[in-house]
């Protein structure tokens, strides 16, 4: 048997761990100074106890199958961990090893137990920051890499190969990101990193990819470089999935050029109604005091005639109007399956007179788009308008001819109607060809509000027009009636 006095010699008075002597059921029959700050009780109050006791309920059956199989074996056992059952968690490091007599059979067990408890909560926390960053990197979509300069070696974290939709085989090479790029952002980020190196200041920019699997995205990248003694060594990048938030911004822009275009043109409409009503109203106040004033029957009656026209006028005005203000309000009529032949025909029907009266020839081939899936009361009244203004604005000098086509252009369903009439001066109109009451060409009936209303039912529905003219050549109206319509929900 070993002295009291040899062991503690041997084994040193003052350690920072707890060191034990005990059978292989943990009773203990030497406790080193230094228990209290593993355990939190002196070595004369650990010595007689069981270590194993002095664990959590959990660990006890495991260490007490290791401790006696150290004994049996007389071969080391740890290191393990385990919780003491201390009010406080505790964690410590036990390791035991047998002490073998002379004739290497084994005397006791020898067992170092070490409070890791600092390190182990330093490990929970690192463990915990780390899940934190890799959620937080997955919610918003951002990843980092790292590149060092000298050796070329290259990482990636785990949202750049999500980002980027390559798996954990593929292994990144300092050029790598580059083959995601496309052309023009590859030349943008080539230019970005150049300045970095050489200037040592952050770079910001949008850049466009094609990932892995093909699709298409934004990414947002963030270029820092670590520099030492003045020379960069290692470069880092941030780059974060923005293609939701790019898709988000277009469709808010979208929205807001839409519904300033509807704010300009409904300021437009209002400043013009209100200028084109005050005309019929101030002439009808002014012949109705004439009449008023008037002594003679023949004068009250002809001013009388007066009112009625003005009235008359301003009913139509008014009507107008109203035709105006139902096509923005019923923009979302559903389609029909019109057949062109059959609305051209009926439309021209309508013009049998002023056809008949100036020889006008009309023809038509929309043999490439016969039926078209669109509002008919609306087609019908595109097709009206148009034809209505080519055989208005004539030239003397010859025959009218009017000429429709309609196609397929891209996908989309266009309609052209030309004419060889008087044309419009596009120089000095183009601006407000559309406009409410504006007119080109002296001498005519025209109110000015025919083109108002056809630009308003095709933008309602998802489409734009646009005029070609020439002064005394002839006109011509273009409309794609579906270019904008599937942007338009």
């Amino acid at each position: 048997m070993i002295a009291k006095r040899e062991i503690e010699s041997l084994l040193g008075d003052a350690t920072p761990e707890a060191i034990f002597l005990h059978s292989p059921n943990g009773t203990v029959r030497y406790a080193a100074p230094g228990c209290e700050a593993v355990l939190g009780a002196d070595a004369r109050a650990v010595v007689g106890t069981s270590i194993i006791d002095r664990m959590a309920q959990q660990e006890r059956p495991r260490l007490t199958e290791g401790l006696l199989r150290a004994h049996l074996r007389g071969q080391a056992y740890g290191p393990v961990l385990a919780r003491t059952n201390d009010e406080a968690v505790r964690w410590v490091e036990m390791r035991t090893r047998p002490v073998h007599d002379n004739y290497g059979g084994v005397l006791e067990l020898h067992t170092t137990m070490r409070d890791v408890t600092k390190r182990i909560k330093i490990h929970e926390a690192l463990s915990i920051r780390e899940r934190l960053e890799r959620e937080a990197n997955q919610l918003s979509h951002v990843g980092a890499w790292r590149i060092d300069l000298d050796t070329q070696d290259t990482y990636w974290s785990d949202e750049v190969r999500r980002i980027l939709e390559v798996d954990d085989a593929y292994v990144p090479t300092a050029e790598s990101m580059r083959s995601f790029y496309t052309a023009e952002s590859d030349a943008r980020a080539k230019s970005a990193i150049e300045t970095l190196l050489a200037t040592n200041e952050r770079q910001l920019l949008d850049l466009q990819i094609q990932t892995a699997k093909g699709r298409a995205a934004w990414i947002h990248v963030t270029l820092k470089c670590e520099t030492e003694s003045g020379r960069a060594v290692r470069m880092y990048g941030a780059l974060q999935d923005i293609t939701q938030r790019r898709q988000q911004d277009a469709d808010q822009k979208q929205i807001v050029e839409e519904l300033t275009r509807q704010r300009d043109r409904m300021s437009e409409f209002g400043h013009t109604v209100t200028h084109n009503l005050r005309g019929p109203v101030c002439n009808l106040v002014t012949l109705a005091r004439l009449v008023r004033e008037s002594a003679d029957e023949a004068e009250a009656t002809e001013l009388l005639r007066h009112i009625a026209s003005s009235a008359d006028q301003l009913l139509t005005m008014m009507d107008d109007v109203g035709a105006v203000i139902q096509v923005d309000r019923e923009g979302s009529v559903p389609d029909d399956d019109v057949d062109l032949n059959d609305s051209i025909t009926n439309v021209i029907k309508g013009f049998t007179a002023d056809i008949h009266g100036s020889r006008a020839q009309i023809t038509w081939d929309v043999e490439e788009c016969a039926t078209l899936a669109y509002p008919r009361v609306y087609l019908e009244a595109i097709l009206r308008h148009l034809i209505s203004n080519a055989l208005t604005f004539t030239t003397n000098d010859r025959t009218p001819e009017i000429n429709i086509v309609c196609t397929i252009q891209d996908g989309d369903a266009c309609l052209e109607i030309s004419d060889n009439g008087a044309g419009i001066d596009l120089a000095r109109y183009g601006d407000s060809i559309f406009r409410l009451r504006t007119t080109f060409h002296r001498g005519n009936k025209g109110r000015g509000v025919g083109l108002f209303t056809i630009r308003n039912i095709v933008e309602s529905m998802g489409g734009d027009i646009t005029v070609d003219s020439i002064v005394g050549q002839g006109t011509t109206f273009r409309i794609n009636f579906t270019r904008y319509k599937g942007e338009k929900t």
